[in-house]
């Protein structure tokens, strides 16, 4: 009944997907009975974004117009942890594939950065800020320090993390 704004096939079990929106939910599906397996109520408005944790299939992260970003375990529903710290949207988040505990998010604030499970603070937040929004981020799949990410002032921006 309202707009969906992502959807993913989960990394490892090719059967199941799932789609967030508008209306603020998480909604995972199976292909192989055609059903609805999880319908998840996302606190903070709209849901605009999530990923799948590469290592840990049943967790994923959502990002919402709150600026907040939740973990949450799909076998429970249960959220597992909230990082604050975007003043807007949260407008994607990435997990990493070279770690189960580090996240990116991009945000209307101007912003990207980076988590951890370890902590609630991030732990790094992007030193090239744009100009407008920043729309999408992404892991380099061969180098573990290098993300990529897109904003609306036109620019896509490379940043290294020390070692």
């Amino acid at each position: 009944t309202a707009p969906l704004y992502q959807a993913r096939w989960h990394p490892r079990e090719a059967p199941l997907y799932a789609v967030v929106g508008a209306e603020g939910r998480l909604t995972v599906q199976d292909l192989r009975s055609f059903t609805t397996c999880q319908v998840i109520g996302i606190p903070g408005g709209e849901c605009l974004c999530f990923d799948w944790n590469k290592y840990e299939g049943m967790m994923v992260a959502t990002g919402s117009v709150d600026g907040t970003i939740r973990l949450w375990d799909l076998r429970t529903g249960k959220t597992l942890q909230i990082f604050s710290g975007h003043a807007r949207a949260v407008k994607d988040v990435c997990w990493s594939p070279w770690s189960a505990d580090d996240l990116l998010s991009a945000s209307l604030d101007m912003t990207c950065r980076r988590w951890s499970r370890a902590s609630l603070n991030p732990l790094t937040w992007m030193d090239q800020q744009p100009t407008e929004f920043v729309t999408s981020v992404d892991w380099s799949q061969r180098d573990p320090r290098l993300i990529a990410y897109a904003a609306w002032d036109q620019g896509i921006r490379l940043h290294r993390f020390p070692n």
